[in-house]
């Protein structure tokens, strides 16, 4: 699953097995005979997540898409235990290579609603983004570390994009792409959905 990252062991005691628990034998002058200790393995959630949207001048008319998909997956996210979020968005302004920082990772997302959304602009500083965002993520402590990218199509340089993506795999940071009505995701990453609205 996306947010399933670790196990930790629970014991749990039954009425048969190898090992038995030497503070539980008085037990069976009771008659319960649960005397033999197991262990079971639960999945737990340990997963820090970066949240990147793409704002730049070819997300035009898309930008409530963009905005709806990114605050609907934090909202999503937010509530389970073990999940820790953040959220930035990326665009060029001119010669100004820009990452706007919409959630940091101890904001509820309720304080920081009007962030979400604001107008596209500029080129595609895909690769900057992406950088951002390892650099935000190895300041956690989380075992699994995740970047779900919210984007339209091509970067401004694909090599600071491939080279952030290969950086990634170097540290064992998962990248996971939605394309916003375009499947170009597919030339950067690997693990990637296109969708046309956030209904989907």
């Amino acid at each position: 699953g996306l947010v399933q990252s670790s196990s930790r062991k629970r014991t749990r005691y039954e009425d048969s097995g190898h090992k038995i628990a030497a503070n539980r034998i008085h037990r069976v002058v009771t008659h319960d005979y649960n005397i033999f200790q197991t262990k079971s393995k639960k999945i737990m959630p340990d997963s820090a997540i970066h949240l990147l949207t793409d704002y730049s001048g070819s997300m035009s008319g898309q930008e409530e898409v963009a905005a709806s998909a990114t605050l609907a997956l934090a909202k999503a996210l937010e509530p389970i235990n073990g999940v820790t979020i953040a959220c930035s968005n990326f665009y060029n302004y001119t010669s100004y290579q820009t990452v706007r920082i919409v959630k940091k990772r101890n904001e509820p997302v309720s304080k920081c609603l009007n962030r979400f959304l604001t107008f596209a602009q500029g080129g595609t500083p895909m690769g900057e983004g992406l950088m951002y965002a390892l650099l935000e993520l190895s300041q956690q402590r989380e075992k699994r570390k995740q970047i779900i990218i919210i984007t339209d199509g091509a970067a401004n340089d694909d090599y600071q994009v491939h080279k952030a993506v290969q950086m990634a795999k170097q540290y064992g940071v998962e990248i996971f792409a939605i394309g916003i009505s375009s499947s170009y995701v597919e030339n950067y990453f690997d693990n990637f959905a296109v969708i046309n609205s956030v209904n989907e």
